[in-house]
């Protein structure tokens, strides 16, 4: 399946119920999210579009806003 914005809020939201869509472009890092929860994020992104990430290449991203634009971009 191709993962948009509103499918990327709806796994974000089964860990972190209050995370806004502009928070999409927030960097990783400074996220309120925390580490754990963020593994399961990726964890669940992967089940849902059947593509499975290297570590390399999950760490390039730095923002979530990232991860859906690799997936418009074609993947």
């Amino acid at each position: 399946m191709k993962l948009t914005r509103e499918s990327l809020l709806g796994i974000i939201r089964q860990y972190h119920p209050l995370f806004e869509e502009t928070e999409l472009q927030q960097p990783l890092k400074e996220s309120r999210i925390d580490s754990i929860n963020q593994l399961n994020i990726r964890i669940e992104i992967e089940k849902f579009t059947g593509y499975y990430f290297s570590h390399k290449e999950w760490f390039s991203f730095n923002t979530f806003e990232q991860i859906t634009d690799f997936f418009e971009s074609g993947k």
